[in-house]
């Protein structure tokens, strides 16, 4: 089954707003097992809106149109698809009595504009918000309406449309699939040893890229559930196997409650001196629950002072190999080591730009030492992307490099 999607909005346009529901929803339709066809984005304007629905090819069967639902002039979805089908509009009940329950009198016509559906159409009741998301057929298809606000769909997406497309839509073919997840290794050099795997049709294996993450989704498409499990173990088994010193977890877990489960587990303490990436790596830890367990202490040594006055960094070594250097980071680690009873010390200094970089120390190149129990150990990489990428694929590169640790101890 084949999808489309028409996200509206002027300022998704102009860069104002994240298009976060594009990931919710594509992330959505590989899971159902629906091959999505192709993404549009257009402004709030009802002819450019129709006009993206008369290019949709007439193999789609699932069109999903994403904003301009609400009260205003400018939310004209519902409005382009009416013309375009050639609908009315019918009110639907429940969302009319919610909006009447709380303005009464005082409702506006934009306010009851909100609570029509086209005729003919299934009301989704929005949970979260105001305006329903709704389903009509027309020219063979099916157009769903649903609103913008990500928090609204997310909870739309969950309670009503994924049900009823699993029971409506989708028959009898169940999906089934598992998510890996592997940090330390670059997306080209991982996904050229599983190619023949990407390349199978069932399962499908489909990878994503966040903050220094890869993610393998596994997909199966079938009829009986022990099969599916099977064929999504088996492929899963061939891909760790494959990327076993870079594999950390699946599904929902993540790296860095992992690693705080084996400090817990393993009864250390961890202290940091962080530089460039300004407390980044300390807020990540503090926000796991517990984190009291294992995590003692940080400085945020920004400047060169900083690292002098509180992690006892000699002055000489600032200035003959400058703060972002090997030796920089080791007396740094060294320096929290010393201060504190802990297990396990760790040391940033980089530069995370997107100023201050040169040819021998361009924009990108960390410095990070490890002091493990006496032992110490650097590790020097250049990561790309702006200031607060190249700030979150070092802390994940970090929290790889503890669970790596850890896993090998």
């Amino acid at each position: 089954m084949k999808g489309y999607m028409i996200f509206t909005g002027t300022e998704l346009l102009l860069g104002k707003t994240l298009n976060t529901n594009s990931q919710l929803l594509t992330s959505i339709f590989a899971e159902l097992g629906i091959d999505l066809h192709k993404i549009i984005t257009v402004g709030d304007n009802k002819k450019r809106i129709i006009a993206a629905l008369t290019e949709v090819p007439n193999d789609v069967e699932i069109i999903f149109l994403n904003g301009g639902l609400g009260p205003t002039e400018d939310d004209l979805t519902k409005e382009a698809l009416l013309e375009y089908l050639s609908l009315k509009t019918v009110y639907d009940q429940q969302t009319l009595d919610k909006i009447l329950k709380r303005a009464g009198k005082k409702a506006l016509p934009g306010d009851l504009k909100v609570a029509e559906i086209p005729e003919g159409g299934i009301a989704f009741y929005n949970d979260a918000g105001i305006a329903p998301g709704s389903v009509v057929k027309g020219n063979g298809k099916n157009y769903f309406l649903t609103p913008g606000p990500p928090e609204e769909l997310a909870v739309l997406m969950k309670n009503k449309i994924i049900p009823y497309l699993k029971e409506n839509m989708l028959g009898a073919e169940k999906i089934h699939s598992r998510t890996l997840k592997f940090a330390g290794i670059g997306e080209s050099k991982a996904e050229d040893k599983i190619r023949d795997l990407i390349r199978a049709s069932n399962p499908t294996v489909a990878p994503t890229i966040k903050d220094g993450e890869i993610h393998f989704r596994v997909t199966a498409k079938g009829e009986d559930w022990n099969e599916l499990e099977k064929m999504v173990s088996d492929v899963s088994e061939k891909i760790i196997e494959r990327l076993e010193d870079y594999y950390f977890g699946k599904d929902d877990e993540s790296l860095e409650s992992l690693v705080a489960g084996k400090l817990t587990e393993k009864k250390l303490k961890i202290a940091i001196a962080e530089s460039c990436t300004g407390g980044l790596l300390s807020h990540t830890f503090t926000n796991i629950p517990g984190s009291s367990e294992f995590f003692d202490r940080a400085y945020i040594t920004y400047n060169n002072q900083a690292k002098i006055e509180e992690l006892k960094v000699k002055k000489s070594t600032l200035e003959q190999y400058g703060a972002v250097s090997e030796n920089t980071a080791i007396e740094m680690a060294e320096g929290v080591f010393a201060k504190t009873n802990v297990d396990l010390a760790i040391s940033i200094t980089g530069i995370a730009g997107p100023s201050g970089g040169t040819i021998d120390k361009p924009v990108g190149l960390v410095y990070i030492a490890f002091k493990y129990k006496e032992q110490i150990s650097v590790v020097t990489r250049i990561f790309s992307g702006n200031r607060l990428e190249i700030k979150n694929k070092v802390v994940k590169f970090i929290l790889f490099e503890i669970f790596r640790k850890l896993k090998e101890d």
